[in-house]
């Protein structure tokens, strides 16, 4: 768009110069372009003294900027003149999160650079630049104005910033090194020491110690609460929301969700209550790890069943993150109405999805691969509402330990809930209500060899004639491994004959991995897992792979993570089907492209033989300042060759609390353009969002108002508080930091708070506040979280928390409550001396050792030429200094005294000087150790 206004603006001034009437009325001069006026599009003349660089169209260029340490480069335009390469100040400003603003329609800069007492300014119309308070003269040719912006020579910025630039004006390249640290790079950081810590974590273990969080009779629940005013041609008018609350209940976990509005009155409730423990101490000699009682899920077993949800009960002793390279995961989760989700998993986009009518949405059978699993699910709301949620799993290939016996059990009636509450447009399958009951037992039998049984009781409904029947399901199978490649087989027997076998590898080489299973049938076997429509079913053969592409010039590699499904299925009357899936996603400079392919044929008796071929694009990208723009289009190959649906997305952030998007689209097979614009602002304690719709060709509307909020209780300070919404729909925790001044480990009236001190987990990050309490939410409940401080935040060098970190394991709706005492860090410091008769020399090179109140060693020092020793750091308590043993027991020595320190919680700074002797009468220790 602004090239178009830019090439506008030349044509007008060409027309201008043709009709003999100079640019905006006045002539330009020429002395080197120094004093031209600027060119179209720009912001008028400036005084002849000191007229900015002029600009013509044909000087712009695309550059490609990264910085140093960074994997994501950006994209902006610049211009080149008189072969030197100018680079926006504005745009480099906000790459680098440096708090500079462009005034005066480009011709003034102001700010600061990485601290408020740095200062920076630049004012073209007196060609001068202001650092610290110091003026600089810019040259002639130094900078140049265009639409707005402040063009500064790209040599300049290594004078007024702490960063050293390289520009390949050939390869269109910006390479930035910067001498300091600056903001972005501290938080990639941060987030590095995150994801390092996350993996080691989920790989070797929690770090810190487990801190239970309490089961209780009834707890005041977290709450989450949404209300909308709706207007749409379809339904009318009306009021609706949403209502989450969790807590615990009857010594259990209690999750209830309730929706509706004033048209159908509740249109959806779901309930469920249970426990978990990951260290399997529930239900007596069950060893469960959890059970859930109400609207529960089961599982799919390796033949004939997929997961289903209902009313029901489950119980497990397995662990939530660890799985098999066979499984597959299903994702299940609470979708306000007009909400979407994404999933990804490792970056990769698998699909998305609309609420359906229960608010809700399902994510059936989702592949897994070896390794750590990460599936982000990203929440769009209608006004622009954006959230993630993130899942890991940890992927092996199902062995377990020898002796270890794990369980599965679950009894349900599928798709009703418990409190049987459903809106009139609920979605009628003819198998609702079918009772079923699936357990499943694995066992390692020796380090390489594992195996898993599994049974069921299911009832089935036939859709057509609308009968039920019920039948019994028995399956056994073997599990094993070498390295990274995993082997399976299992084989299956059901009433009536039935009969299926499975076999199955999967592995991975490089960045490539693959999951390959054929299974067989006979007896009219029906497999939930292969086949959604109930049919008896021959054989069918399913490859998944997944590889990391690299393409691109050796020193400038794109990687491009691709996705592979394919499946041939055929039934028991000899109908076949073969779908092919292709999904691949893209980090471009300052674009994510992602895109799938899927490939679908039948071939159904009489029927005849039918095939598709339909696919889609997106593209979304970040342009400079607080603009995203997103683009897509869905398109079908085979039967017709044809567009289906485009739209385009545009995110614009007014503030750092308020966003405005506006989406275009168009419905091919309608021929309708739709279009909609909605608002969101985010207050401190809740959300306010506005969206209104538009579809051409029918004429159908809509526009809705919704406020949203949490209602939560401080655990530490018995208070309530309001906060953005997804209190309820997470894990969390209060924690609080003081300085423990009278060493008790509570924080208490003697005690005093640190206010701006950092609090991490895996995916959040929160300072404390004024009362040095800081809140972390949407940590994943039921999954151990490491908890840190961290120290660098301390308001002082000398301070130390008496405990680095925690792992909690969070709960929907529970806010978990943590002290972290703080202590002053003391030092002890002197000299050691030899004494030999009436004389005490410095001695150097004797190795002290500091020893805690039970005998261990928890610091070392050695003495300097002059015999200077020191002991840094040292954490509040009573310690005794001695010799290194080897060393003394070597050379004779002995202290002259034992030498017993107490450092208080205060933070002291001792001196003793210590003295040593022989501990015989034996010669040799002058002759071993430096004297003075």
């Amino acid at each position: 768009m602004n090239l178009l206004w830019r090439l506008l603006g030349a044509l007008i001034i060409i027309a201008l110069i043709a009709l003999g009437s100079p640019a905006h009325g006045r002539p330009a001069t020429a002395e080197g372009g120094l004093a031209q006026t600027v060119a179209a599009g720009g912001t008028g003349p400036a005084p002849d003294c000191c007229t900015p660089v002029g600009f013509e169209p044909e000087d712009e260029i695309i550059l490609e900027v990264s910085v140093s340490g960074s994997d994501a480069p950006d994209v902006m335009t610049g211009f080149a003149k008189d072969g030197a390469a100018y680079l926006p100040l504005g745009a480099m400003a906000r790459l680098l999160d440096l708090a500079i603003r462009i005034e005066d329609g480009g011709s003034r800069a102001d700010g600061w650079v990485l601290q408020p007492g740095r200062t920076l300014g630049l004012d073209l119309r007196e060609r001068i630049a202001r650092r610290n308070g110091e003026a600089i003269i810019l040259d002639a040719k130094a900078a140049g104005i265009m639409d707005g912006e402040l063009y500064l020579r790209s040599d300049w910025f290594a004078h007024l910033l702490p960063l050293e630039i390289e520009v390949d004006q050939r390869a269109q390249q910006v390479l930035i090194r910067t001498t300091e640290p600056f903001p972005f790079q501290e938080r990639l950081a941060r987030a590095a020491a995150r994801e390092k810590l996350l993996r080691r974590a989920i790989e070797q273990g929690a770090e810190w110690p487990m801190v239970p969080l309490a089961y209780r009779a009834v707890t005041v629940p977290s709450a989450d609460l949404a209300v909308r005013v709706v207007s749409d041609s379809g339904l009318g008018s009306r009021i609706g929301g949403d209502l989450r609350l969790a807590g615990d209940l009857a010594w259990m976990g209690a999750d209830l969700f309730v929706t509706g509005d004033s048209a159908d009155g509740l249109t959806g409730a779901l309930l469920a209550l249970g426990r978990f423990d990951p260290q399997a101490r529930l239900l007596g000699p069950l060893r469960a790890t959890e059970y859930t009682v109400g609207d529960v899920s089961s599982f799919s077993l390796p033949l004939g069943l997929a997961a289903v949800t209902g009313r029901g009960v489950a119980i497990a002793n397995t662990e939530r993150v660890a799985r098999s390279v066979f499984d597959t995961i299903d994702l299940r989760g609470v979708l306000p109405e007009g909400f979407e989700v994404e999933l990804f998993r490792n970056g990769i986009l698998l699909g998305s999805l609309r609420g359906d009518t229960e608010r809700t949405f399902f994510f059936p059978q989702v592949p897994v691969e070896f390794g750590l699993n990460e599936f982000l699910l990203v929440f769009h709301g209608p006004q622009g509402q954006r959230r993630e949620e993130v899942r890991r799993f940890m992927v092996g290939d199902g062995r377990l330990p020898p002796g270890r016996l794990t369980y599965r059990v679950a009894a349900l009636q599928k798709d009703r809930t418990l409190l049987g509450v459903e809106g009139p447009r609920t979605f009628q399958p003819a198998d609702r209500g079918d009772r079923r009951i699936v357990a499943e037992v694995g066992y390692g039998i020796t380090p390489n060899f594992t195996t898993v049984v599994s049974g069921a009781w299911v009832e089935r409904t036939n859709p057509f004639v609308k009968n039920k029947k019920s039948n019994w399901m028995f399956s056994a199978g073997a599990r094993t491994g070498v390295g990274r490649w995993a082997a399976k087989a299992d084989v299956a027997l059901a009433g009536g004959g039935e009969w299926a076998a499975t076999t199955g590898v999967a592995g991975s080489l490089g960045v490539t991995s693959v999951t390959a299973t054929h299974s067989r049938y006979g007896g009219g076997f029906q497999d939930d897992l292969r086949s959604f429509a109930q049919t008896p079913l021959a054989h069918v053969t399913e490859v998944d792979l997944r590889t990391n592409l690299v393409i691109g010039s050796v020193d400038r590699p794109l990687a491009l993570p691709l996705s592979l499904r394919a499946r041939h299925m055929v039934d028991a009357q000899g109908g076949r089907e073969i779908n092919a899936a292709v999904r691949a996603s893209a980090f471009l400079p300052g674009v994510l492209a992602a895109g799938s392919l899927e490939f679908r044929q039948t071939a159904l008796g009489t029927a005849g033989k039918t095939a598709q071929l339909f696919g889609n694009f997106d593209l979304a990208a970040r342009s400079q300042g607080r603009t995203r723009l997103r683009a897509g289009i869905s398109y079908e190959v085979v039967p017709h060759a044809r567009l289906v649906t485009a739209d385009a997305q545009v995110d614009w952030a007014l503030g750092p609390d308020s966003s405005l998007r506006a989406t275009v689209g168009y419905d091919f097979a309608r021929r309708a353009p739709q279009g909609s614009i909605a608002f969101v602002r985010q207050f401190d304690r809740f959300a306010l969002s506005a969206d209104a719709g538009y579809r051409f060709g029918d004429g159908s509307y809509a526009v809705g108002l919704r406020l949203a909020a949490s209602l939560g209780r401080d655990p530490l300070q018995g208070r309530f508080f309001v906060a953005q919404p997804g209190l309820a729909s997470g894990g969390g925790a209060i924690v609080r930091a003081f300085q423990d001044m009278d060493g008790d480990g509570r924080f208490g009236n003697n005690d005093r708070p640190l206010p701006q001190v950092t609090f991490m987990t895996s995916n959040e990050l929160a300072k404390t506040d004024k009362g040095g309490v800081a809140r972390l939410v949407n940590l994943p409940a039921g999954q151990p979280v490491s908890l840190q401080l961290d120290p660098a935040s301390l308001p002082d060098i000398a301070l130390a928390p008496l405990n680095r970190g925690v792992t909690v394991v969070p709960r929907g709706g529970r806010l978990q409550a943590a002290d972290y005492p703080v202590v002053a860090l003391g030092a002890v410091e002197g000299t050691v001396a030899f004494a030999e008769g009436a004389d005490a020399r410095p001695v150097a090179s004797v190795r002290l050792h500091m020893l805690d109140n039970k005998g261990q060693m928890i610091a070392e020092s050695r003495s300097e030429s002059d015999g200077y020793y020191v002991f840094e750091e040292v954490r509040p308590g009573a310690y005794t200094i001695t010799l290194d043993p080897s060393q003394a027991g070597a050379l004779d020595l002995c202290l002259a005294q034992e030498e017993r320190v107490v450092i208080g919680f205060s933070g002291d700074d001792l001196r003793r000087n210590l003295l040593v002797k022989r501990c015989s009468a034996r010669p040799q220790m002058a002759a071993a150790l430096p004297m003075r």
